[in-house]
């Protein structure tokens, strides 16, 4: 008799993170075995993180080591894409963690409603000291389920920020594959726009209450603490090709732009902690980007975002980012 396959796998992109990684393997081992698949994508680790991952897979027979050369955390979810059997997909970063019981539920919700695509999951920011806070805000059920991916889309958008964080969605496999959902390689920020098009191909969605994903901040050395050229450049081709998108996807767009608002309000930010690594070409480009994408501020309601677009209305960017820094250097 053929084993059948799993309902969820589980992929999880390795390098360099001894340190972490049996913490998060161990916070998904409490399910089924049967249910669930653990991939675990070795990215050319020099530490002991490879070790440890075939270790693991010696003893679990639903957990799975590959080994590549370094290619970047996006190369290591496509490959995870690739290798996986489960009819769902969660990515889970080798130095966070989950609360393993929600796996069940999240088991339980897919067994109830097999047309399900996309499931939306809570997140928390865990802090060196142990201080928490929530990723994204809470999402009201009612304004998810049984709603239209217009409907769904459009309300996302009314929230504070735009919850474009892989990780914390349960995806089904065949949306990734069917429409070539990849991950865009050597970029960082990809999350947001390959979120963006997971929902733009979804149309049956659902939520569940309780945390589900611990992401450790303040790790030294970890990219998401760094301010740089690259990354700014990397945020905001993912903007300008969001934008793309929104025209092709009028019914949505302005709740697109809503979400490339408050990215492009990172992007400020960013700008303003890096400006004096920034080459001078590259400078130009950002200052252009910034006036041309100005006009995504409109489609956000927040007040933080309404006096980002009356100052830079005002002032203009050289002197908002100024502001900016000063901002986040005495708050």
């Amino acid at each position: 008799m053929t084993k059948s396959a799993p309902l969820i796998s589980i992929i999880v992109p390795v390098y360099n993170v001894e340190d972490y990684i049996c913490e998060c393997i161990n916070s998904m081992l409490s399910v089924d075995q049967d249910l669930i698949e653990i991939l675990l994508i070795d990215d050319g680790s020099i530490d002991a993180s490879g070790r440890i991952c075939d270790d693991f897979m010696e003893k679990y027979k639903n957990i799975f080591a590959f080994h590549q050369k370094n290619q970047g955390a996006s190369v290591a979810r496509n490959r995870g894409i690739q290798e996986a059997k489960g009819d769902f997909i969660l990515f889970v970063d080798s130095d966070d963690y989950i609360e393993s019981d929600i796996i069940s539920k999240i088991v339980r919700l897919i067994q109830a409603k097999p047309d399900i695509d996309v499931i939306f999951l809570t997140g928390k920011k865990v802090y060196s000291n142990e201080r928490q806070i929530y990723l994204d805000e809470k999402y009201d059920r009612s304004k998810i389920e049984n709603h239209t991916q217009e409907e769904v889309i459009k309300y996302l958008a009314t929230l504070k920020k735009y919850p474009g964080s892989a990780c914390t969605k349960a995806v089904r496999k065949d949306i990734i594959v069917q429409n070539s959902i990849f991950f865009k390689e050597g970029k960082t920020s990809e999350d947001l726009i390959w979120c963006l098009k997971v929902l733009l191909n979804a149309y049956k969605f659902d939520t569940l209450e309780g945390d589900y994903y611990f992401y450790r901040q303040q790790r030294e050395g970890s990219v998401t603490q760094s301010y740089n050229e690259s990354k700014l450049l990397c945020l905001m081709e993912v903007i300008t090709d969001s934008c793309i998108l929104a025209k092709n996807h009028q019914e949505v767009e302005d709740a697109i732009y809503s979400f490339m608002a408050y990215e492009y309000a990172i992007a400020l930010l960013i700008y303003c902690n890096g400006k004096r690594t920034i080459s001078k070409k590259n400078l130009e480009i950002c200052k252009k980007f910034f006036r041309e994408y100005q006009f995504l501020l409109l489609y956000k309601k927040s007040v933080g975002v309404k006096m980002m677009q009356y100052l830079l209305k005002i002032l203009g960017i050289d002197a908002v980012s100024k502001l900016v820094g000063l901002y986040n250097r005495i708050k």
